[in-house]
């Protein structure tokens, strides 16, 4: 496999481009392990600041050269005496601005210092641009019958004439007519063209077309092919045209005609503004795109990118304008003209659409993989002594770039691994082995284990490894195998591995037996499984394996053939991993589906379901349909998050829907849902169910009943787009919570419990219901998750002393460590900090990221001293300053700056970040650029004046830009390098022309903000003036919204309209009527009281010592109607204090809930008064006093005190708490009397 570099050229001292003009062939000095046979690429540095010549390596290692190309040495400096050479012949001389450095930037090119090998990316960025130059022009209606098919379509519509009857069943038609035959068979076609309102006489024609088209397919008259036969080259996006007026559908068609025999294309272009320019419901530019394409294929581009292709023309940087948007189609289509035009020759857009299949994220189900890479870092390391380079001397560079190839090659060979895996839910990729060894020497192989789940304990594994000459004398052989690990093998390990003897590989199947003998050597057997099982029998074979080899050539232009074959590979070699472990008797692990038919009978036929999908799923409920056509998609079986990570969408999406769906059937078909202890199960009227090894969100793996499984697979579902669609899935739809809510009760009764479930429900946008239904430990993983890694969830806890400035903003000290002085700064607090996370707007730019948390930064670029330099940053894609006598590295010690400069420079060098957003100063109120920060500080002697220099994207150069409203009304400030904090990203890129490639939204996902012990706190000192802004129509985006001025920062600031706040409020502590007002008037209470069926809902309602069974659930129910009796029911006892008898029901378990939890409130509850506490407690009307919690001793007063008493109030009885009731089971029995 021929590698290809990069090596410079400077045209100032050697004139390459002519030379290779003049001679074709050219002695280059070479100074890297280039072989024969490789591709080597010449930039060419200066004006031309381009690669420009495409060369092969004929001979390396030349000594003296034996070109005389002399007269194109400009300095002498090459006069032969290099030492080493390379003949590099010229293939072909690169011209056009496709070749320019700045546009090569933006696919991974690095200007080559030295050689380096040509990255992936920028490998692949040649090779589209190459082979769309050297194509051949296409024949429409030699690559696909359906251009032939759209146009006489669109005719019929032209002679039937008059289109008043025409709807939307039309522009079915009409779409159905492009897409292809794998997604829409014939007989959908022809049923498409009985439906429509053609006469029919042109219903014949059509349909007699179509079956000559078909015949055509069938006998391979066409290029284009999808398995044996096939019309059509797309996929469809959407189910129907449904909702398209019946004006909309005959603008479209009358379009369509108007075009039909058109030639010129800015006439057409003019047309379809026209009549696309205020959208039609239901169509995209996908889809409008695809069938303008097949009536006029040298004028319209595909923008369909259905089968996961990228848009070939937003990945060449074109600077399309919302590319779905159907209004913004044709604006689109001039683009993209002007850009093939000056480019390429060639004009048929099908040509572009297949190219973006050969792109690494083309078509493919996964990211390309560098197996050049990889193979290289093997060739040229294997068996090398490596050394840290800090302590290798002069060798420092060279183990410096050793450990970073090493580094990558193995990088890409564990992320090929996990694309193999991916398809294999119950295997678990292991870690790859490392490049090195112990001994600091490059391992000769790349290896990753894949393990089962249930077996990650013992050697045994199915391993995929790259090694060199396996059992053959190839170099290099990728191969998948049934392995144990000799390191950590014993002979039992050996023995229970070398059963795989006994299975034999079937007939002409490409696979093949090895063992290792007992000396360690490593032979093929050659006699097959008769062979293997004599020498294991005999004891000569230590280890057996079962191989199967992957075929070459290994390149990443093959990554999902290469993917796919390995997965093919181990799905062959599966049976054999798994016969080791039955046959030791240790499969273990394996969780039945649930319901069997016996626990919940679902006697519903393929017809049945049938209908109900008809009836009533596929009318009106298109995301739980895809949801459907999902499980058909990977046959039946799978996780939300096995779905989530193939088509997208979080794995609640999925969950929702199966629930959703099944609800629906259970009421369509009249049963009962499944009773699961004292829960009802929905889902397992259509699916089955079993718990994955872990219990998280979306792992609980759902197997689709077969009945319902056969009526899908039956069933036409090529109209619907597997790939989730934000706010196309029906069933996730906001649910409408109140966004102040304040969950109140007494103590114990789960209020905080319950704002995760809020929580999780508000976020995912679920019912309550919902989210109740699943497993506690299943929410709590997902509450985590939107706290701690999406941050949409924060907590806090209100008490006496929480103020303004841990909630709003306040100011903070800060004291240098190296002075006395202290300085202050303005510090968001906890609620402003979430507000501002929940309105940040998500940008999106072509080509280039926005860091998550990226700040915005203004610069001044040369200003009046050189009003020249900002042009030049703008056309090299750089920020500069100057500074050029300071030190390269500034520090704080730096000398001959003031605090101004180092701040400044400090600046630029430290604080400024990759994805960071900047703004080129135009005056005290706008701003004339806008880039994202690309790449590190550097510093560039070739610039005597202006050589600190970053550089960057530039998404806009042009009129002035005023931002002085974002930034508070500030004006910019004259230093050329300072942080604008009061401007969000979101704000500033919105300002940005469309044109530019940016793309901004509102971020819309829910977030909640909880408040612990809401009414503890002073509302007043903590909200400030901005308790008004809480108001569900005073928050940003709704008709009375309402912004404040903040006090110390001078920022307009306003509630986002997706915050929902949940307060929690204990009632023992204070009465909803006597809390803050201005707070009882935004928020909506949601009470919780004490519930005891939830104790015996979880099985904590019963305690059992010896023969006597204590009713834990009875007990608290009497106990809280003798407190809401003697005092009010705001000072019940909770249920959440008994939930520990889940799983200790023990009279010592129930003795420390009393002790710790129940007596000290009722010391709280009734200040002491003991009488009224043992009346609670029933304690009054027992007559053991052995099971008295609490003894009522009667005082003698003459016995204590002296004198007369009587005119004194003096209690009757003291009383003692009696630690040996508690653990007693007969002290709670009697409680109730």
């Amino acid at each position: 496999m021929a590698t290809e570099w990069f090596v410079s050229g400077n045209p100032k001292k050697y004139d390459c481009i002519n030379a290779f003009r003049d001679l074709h062939k050219i002695d280059w000095k070479q100074s890297t392990n280039v072989e024969e046979g490789d591709v080597v690429y010449i930039y060419v540095s200066g004006e031309e600041h381009a690669v420009r010549l495409k060369c092969q390596a004929n001979k390396v290692n030349i000594e003296v050269p034996d070109i005389d190309d002399h007269k194109y040495d400009l300095t002498g400096e090459f006069d032969g005496t290099a030492g080493r050479y390379m003949e590099l012949e010229l293939i072909e001389e690169l011209e056009g601005d496709l070749y320019d450095r700045f546009v090569m930037e933006k696919h991974g090119f690095g200007t080559p210092q030295s050689p380096v090998r040509v990255n992936l990316e920028t490998r692949e960025y040649l090779n589209i641009c190459q082979e769309l130059q050297h194509t051949e022009e296409m024949d429409p209606d030699k690559h696909d019958g359906s251009y032939e098919l759209a146009r006489e379509t669109v005719r019929a519509y032209k002679n039937m004439g008059n289109l008043d009857q025409i709807d939307f069943k039309d522009m079915n038609l009409i779409y159905h007519m492009v897409i292809g035959t794998w997604r829409q068979k014939v007989d959908i076609k022809k049923k498409s063209i009985s439906e429509s309102h053609l006469p029919d006489s042109e219903k014949i024609r059509l349909t007699d077309l179509l079956d000559t088209i078909w015949e055509n397919a069938n006998n391979n008259a066409y290029s284009n092919r999808e398995g044996d036969a096939s019309i059509g080259m797309f996929g469809t996006a959407f189910y129907s045209f449904y909702d398209a007026k019946k004006d909309d559908c005959v603008r479209f068609i009358q379009m369509c005609i108007d075009i039909l025999d058109n030639e010129s294309d800015e006439e057409m272009f003019d047309i379809c503004q026209n009549a696309l320019s205020t959208g039609i419901p239901g169509m995209q530019a996908a889809s409008a795109s695809v069938i303008l394409h097949c009536l006029k294929p040298y004028t319209f581009p595909v923008f369909n990118s259905n089968s996961g292709n990228p848009n070939i023309y937003l990945y060449f940087g074109i600077g399309l304008e919302k590319v779905s948007d159907l209004s913004k189609y044709i604006g689109n289509c001039r683009k993209v003209k002007a850009f093939r035009d000056k480019n390429f020759t060639v004009k048929n857009y099908r040509i572009y659409d297949l190219a973006a299949r050969k792109l690494g994220k083309g078509d493919k189900e996964y990211d390309a993989i560098d197996f050049e890479r990889i193979v290289a870092f093997l060739r040229d390391y294997a068996g090398k002594h490596y050394v840290n380079p800090d302590k290798a001397g002069p060798d420092k560079e060279a183990m410096e770039a050793f450990k970073e190839e090493g580094g990558k090659a193995r990088e890409e060979y564990t992320k090929f691994c996990a694309h193999v895996v991916s398809a294999f839910p119950d295997l678990e990729a292991q870690s790859c082995s490392g490049w090195i060894n112990q001994g600091n020497n490059t391992q000769k192989y790349f290896w990753v284990e894949l393990k089962g789940k249930d077996w990650k304990n013992y050697p045994h594994s199915i391993s995929i490894s790259l090694n060199d000459k396996s059992l053959t004398d190839e170099e290099w052989v990728l191969s998948v195998r049934v392995e144990t690990r000799d390191g950590a093998s014993k002979e039992e390990d050996y023995s229970r591995h070398n059963v795989i003897a006994d299975m034999e590989i079937p007939e002409g199947v490409d696979a093949y037996y090895a063992y290792t003998n007992k000396q360690g050597d490593y032979l093929l057997a050659e006699g097959g499984q008769q062979e293997v099982k004599e020498l294991r029998d005999s004891g000569k074979a230590r280890k057996i394996q079962v191989i199967k080899r992957i075929s070459k050539p290994y390149d990443y232009t093959r990554t999902t053939e290469i993917v796919k074959e390995t997965q093919d590979a181990v799905k062959f070699l599966m049976p054999f991993y798994k016969y080791i472990f039955e046959q030791a008797g240790v499969l273990g692990g394996a969780v039945e589906y649930w319901p069997s038919q016996e626990e919940y009978p679902v006697n519903l036929t393929n017809d049945d379901w049938k209908r109900f999908i008809d009836e009533v799923e596929s009318k009106s409920h298109v995301g739980c349909m895809r949801v459907l056509a999902c499980y058909v998609d990977i046959g039946g079986i799978g996780s939300p998050k096995t779905l989530s990570d193939k088509y997208k969408g979080h794995p609640t999406v999925y969950t929702s829907s199966i629930l959703n769906t099944s609800k629906r059937a259970l009421s369509f078909f009249g049963m009962d849902p499944c009773p699961d202890g004292d829960t009802q199960r929905y889902f397992p009227i259509a699916f089955q169910g079993r718990v994955g090894s872990e219990v998280n969100a979306g792992t609980y793996e759902y197997k689709m009943r077969p009945e319902l499984l056969e009526a899908l697979q039956e069933m036409d579902l090529t109209g619907i787009d597997l790939m989730y669609d934000k706010g196309g899935d029906d069933e996730m739809s906001e649910t409408e919570f109140d966004k102040n809510i304040i969950l109140y009760g007494p103590p114990g009764t789960g209020k905080t419990y319950n704002t995760a479930i809020y929580a999780v429900a508000i976020c995912d946008k679920l019912s309550l219901d919902e989210v109740k239904a699943r497993p506690y430990e299943e929410v709590l993983d997902r509450y985590r998750v939107l706290k701690d890694e999406e941050k949409r969830v924060a907590f806090t806890t209100f008490h006496q002393s929480y103020g303004y400035e841990e909630f709003i903003e306040g100011i903070k000290p800060k004291m240098d460590s190296d002075s006395f002085d202290v300085e202050y700064t303005i510090k968001d607090g906890v609620f402003k900090d979430f507000c501002d996370r929940a309105s940040k707007k998500k940008t999106s730019t072509s080509g280039v990221t926005v860091g998550e948390n990226a700040r915005v930064w203004n610069v001044i670029l040369g200003g009046n001293d050189d009003p020249d330099l900002k042009q030049r940053c703008f056309s090299e894609g750089t920020i500069r300053i100057g500074w050029h006598k300071s030190p390269e590295v500034i520090t704080d010690e730096t000398e001959g700056l003031n605090d101004k400069e180092r701040r400044i420079l400090l600046n630029f060098q430290d604080e400024m970040e990759i994805g960071d957003v900047v703004v080129a100063r135009a005056s005290s109120d706008a701003v004339d650029g806008v880039a994202i920060i690309t790449g590190g500080v550097e510093f560039d002697t070739s610039d005597e004046y202006y050589p600190r220099k970053r550089k960057v994207q530039w998404l806009y150069k042009g009129a002035n830009i005023s931002i002085i409203d974002l930034n508070g009304g500030t004006r910019l400030d004259r230093k050329s390098v300072y942080p604008l904090n009061r401007i969000s990203v979101g704000d500033l890129l919105s300002r940005v022309p469309t044109e530019s490639g940016v793309e901004v939204e509102d971020e819309t996902r829910p977030f909640v903000f909880i408040i612990d012990e809401i009414n503890r706190g002073n509302i007043s000192k903590i909200f400030g003036e901005l308790i008004t802004l809480i108001e569900p129509t005073k928050r940003k985006g709704a008709k009375e919204a309402m912004e404040a001025t903040l006090p110390y920062s001078n920022v307009p600031f306003g509630v986002p309209n997706n915050v929902y706040l949940i307060g929690t409020m204990n009632t023992a502590d204070r009465s909803i009527a006597i809390m803050d007002t201005a707070l009882r008037r935004r928020f909506q209470f949601e009470e919780m009281m004490p519930n005891p069926q939830v104790l015996r809902n979880i099985g904590a309602d019963k305690v059992i010592e010896g023969d006597v069974e204590l009713d834990v659930a009875e007990m608290l129910e009497v106990i809280n109607k003798r407190i809401e009796y003697l005092f009010d029911r705001e000072h019940t006892i909770g249920h959440a204090f008994f939930t520990g008898l889940r799983d200790e029901p023990t009279v010592q378990k129930l003795a420390s809930i009393f002790k710790k939890s129940v007596i000290p409130l009722l010391q709280e509850y009734f200040y002491e008064d003991y009488s009224k506490i043992r009346m609670v407690l029933g304690d009054n009307g027992k007559e053991n006093t052995k099971h008295m919690f609490i003894l009522a001793n009667e005082i003698k007063s003459n016995q204590i005190f002296r004198g007369d008493t009587s005119d004194v109030d003096i209690p009757d009885y003291s009383y003692v708490i009696q630690d040996e009731a508690f653990d007693n089971i007969m002290s709670y029995k009697e409680i109730k009397g």
